[in-house]
Formats: structure tokens, C-alpha cells, sequence
């Protein structure tokens, strides 16, 4: 997006994050997130064609946050902690449970991003 939003003349000397804004975009760490989370809902919910279900555990006690929180795996490696599992778990567990518990992909991702915009930009 860096050198997309430069091509553009009458923004062309703005900085990086202005440029986004005038534009109305996303970062691509927030876009990034938002694909991540949304395919951890579809994981969750059994949407996805592959064996996946097995990447995540929910916590089996929900008396914090919603009933959909994952465990949080812990790793002794510094390479395993940008792995999908990993990288997801605690965006996903500070969502509200309004917007995990939306039934489809779609009315999702419509919830989703003005909480991530809020606490993530």
C-alpha cells in the first residue's frame, strides 16, 4: 500500500498513515488481523473444508470474557511466536461476545472491524 498510496499526486507528500486515512484504508497490520480473526471464526464455528478444528482449545472456564475463548499456547521458541495460533489468540479472546458469537462469516467481519479499528490503530 506504501507505494500504491504514492502514486496518488494530491496525497503524494502526506505521510503514510494520513494517506491511509484520507483514503478511508486499513493498515496492513490491522488488515492482517482482521483476515487472522476471521479465519480463527471460521475455525471455531467448523466453516473451514480442512481437518482444522484441532488448532484450537477453548478455555474451559468463561466466567471472564465470552464463551468462545481460546487457551492461550505458550511456546519456548522465539520462531513459534508469530505462528497463526499463537499470533490470533489474544485479539481474539479481548473481542466482546457480541461480536463472537455472530452466526455467519460475514455479519462477523461487519462487527469485527470497528473493534479492532478501536483498539488496534
Amino acid at each position: 500500500m506504501y507505494l500504491t498510496t504514492k502514486r496518488i499526486p494530491s496525497i503524494r507528500h502526506l505521510p503514510y498513515y494520513e494517506r491511509l486515512t484520507s483514503l478511508g484504508m486499513d493498515t496492513l497490520k490491522l488488515r492482517r488481523l482482521a483476515a487472522d480473526l476471521a479465519d480463527t471464526h471460521k475455525i471455531i464455528n467448523h466453516r473451514t473444508n480442512n481437518n482444522s478444528e484441532h488448532l484450537f482449545k477453548l478455555h474451559p472456564s468463561n466466567t471472564r470474557g465470552h464463551v468462545y475463548k481460546v487457551r492461550k499456547q505458550h511456546s519456548s521458541h522465539d520462531f513459534r511466536k508469530h505462528f497463526f495460533t499463537l499470533r490470533v489468540a489474544e485479539a481474539w479472546n479481548k473481542l466482546p461476545a457480541s461480536v463472537v458469537s455472530c452466526r455467519s462469516t460475514a455479519s462477523f467481519k461487519t462487527s469485527m472491524l470497528p473493534e479492532i479499528r478501536q483498539h488496534y490503530t
